[in-house]
């Protein structure tokens, strides 16, 4: 049976209130920095409206609650000693990327303007906003690095399974609390709008985004 612990540091399910604290301080950083799940939440947001934007803003907290789940139970440790492991992620984040990328180009440069965030959308719809809210967080290498080197040392195999599991539903919480306020931002007539006036421009620039991305994945791919 678990109870509060009021003395010192301690948190209600044995975990350090600093430790609490740092761990949500380094997630909240994570994943309010630029990468693959904020580009993929904005283009569902301003293409295809609120509603659907918020389905990509749970696939995404679903996704970094994929990275969560193995870092607490110890095998981020074995991804980075795994060489097929580490590659096989790799590989599948260049093809997700790729594959994002030809579909960026191939946008046409006229486009209709018109208002998405009345856009409803069907359920194939919303599970399509899903999975690439959760692919493009899921299958991220970098966030497997940083759950390596950022969350893994501050985690204590004393903490009990019931407080990393409280910890995790936390933090992905979180995540899909501050990917919905980009989607409310993304998903406004105005911003949308201008958006679509100027859609030839942003996604080129975000295809050289995925560009940079693939580049740099390909890259540790190659023999040192």
């Amino acid at each position: 049976m678990y109870h509060f612990k009021l003395s010192g540091m301690s948190l209600v399910f044995n975990i350090p209130w600093e430790s609490f604290l740092s761990l949500t301080i380094v997630h909240f950083f994570a994943v309010v920095s630029p990468g693959p799940a904020l580009i993929v939440q904005m283009n569902i947001s301003v293409n295809k409206g609120r509603k659907l934007g918020n389905y990509c803003a749970l696939g995404v907290g679903v996704g970094i609650g994929l990275h969560l789940l193995y870092t607490f139970l110890g095998l981020a440790q074995l991804i980075e000693s795994n060489v097929w492991l580490s590659r096989m992620v790799i590989v599948m984040a260049v093809i997700y990327f790729s594959y994002l990328f030809r579909g960026l180009l191939r946008e046409p440069k006229a486009v209709k303007i018109e208002n998405v965030s009345s856009t409803n959308g069907t359920s194939k719809d919303a599970l399509t906003s899903f999975s690439q809210g959760f692919a493009a967080s899921a299958i991220n290498p970098n966030a497997i690095v940083f759950s390596i080197t950022m969350f893994a040392p501050l985690i204590s195999p004393e903490w009990t399974f019931f407080s990393c599991f409280v910890t995790l539903l936390w933090l992905c919480f979180n995540c899909v609390v501050i990917y919905i306020g980009f989607n409310l931002i993304f998903s406004t007539p105005k911003i949308s709008n201008y958006y679509f006036r100027n859609r030839y421009i942003f996604d080129r620039i975000i295809a050289l985004f995925f560009a940079y991305l693939i580049i740099c994945f390909v890259a540790k791919l190659l023999p040192e």
